[in-house]
C-alpha cells in the first residue's frame, strides 16, 4: 500500500508531468500500433493499407495491359477484314474490267474466285495463329 501511496502522491504533485506522459505513451502506441489507411479503389467504402492499395495498383495495371492486348487484337482484326474487303474489290474490279471488256474466260473467272478465297484463308489461318500466341503470352503473362 505504501507504493500506491507514494505512486498517486507524485502524481499529484506533478500532474501535468503525468499528464504530458501518459499522453506521449498513447501517440506513441497509436503511431507504432496503427497503420494508415484510406479509401480502397477497387472496393467503395473499404479501407486499405499501403500494401493494399499497391496489390489493387497491380491489379489494375494487369487489367488495363490485357485490355490494351484485347484491343490490339481487335484493331489487327478489322484491319485485316479491311483488307480482305478491299483485296476483294480490287479483284471483282478487275474481274468486271475483263467481263467488260469481252476478255476473261468461265476458267479465269473461276481462277481468280478460287485465288480470293485461298488468299483470304490463308490470312485468317495465319492471324489465327497470331492471336493465338498473344492469348497465350496474355495468359502467361
Amino acid at each position: 500500500m505504501d507504493i500506491l501511496h507514494k505512486a498517486t502522491t507524485w502524481v499529484d504533485h506533478n500532474r501535468y508531468v503525468a499528464l504530458v506522459g501518459m499522453i506521449a505513451l498513447a501517440t506513441v502506441i497509436w503511431i507504432v500500433g496503427c497503420q494508415a489507411t484510406t479509401e480502397s479503389v477497387l472496393h467503395e467504402g473499404t479501407q486499405v493499407t499501403k500494401v493494399e492499395l499497391e496489390r489493387e495498383a497491380i491489379s489494375i495495371v494487369a487489367e488495363y495491359e490485357a485490355r490494351v492486348a484485347t484491343l490490339e487484337l481487335a484493331q489487327a482484326d478489322i484491319e485485316r477484314k479491311e483488307a480482305a474487303r478491299a483485296m476483294a474489290v480490287q479483284v471483282l474490279a478487275g474481274l468486271a474490267t475483263s467481263l467488260a471488256s469481252g476478255t476473261v474466260t468461265p476458267a479465269s473467272g473461276i481462277n481468280i474466285g478460287i485465288t480470293l478465297l485461298g488468299l483470304i484463308g490463308l490470312g485468317a489461318v495465319a492471324d489465327n495463329r497470331r492471336k493465338d500466341s498473344l492469348l497465350k503470352k496474355k495468359k502467361e503473362g
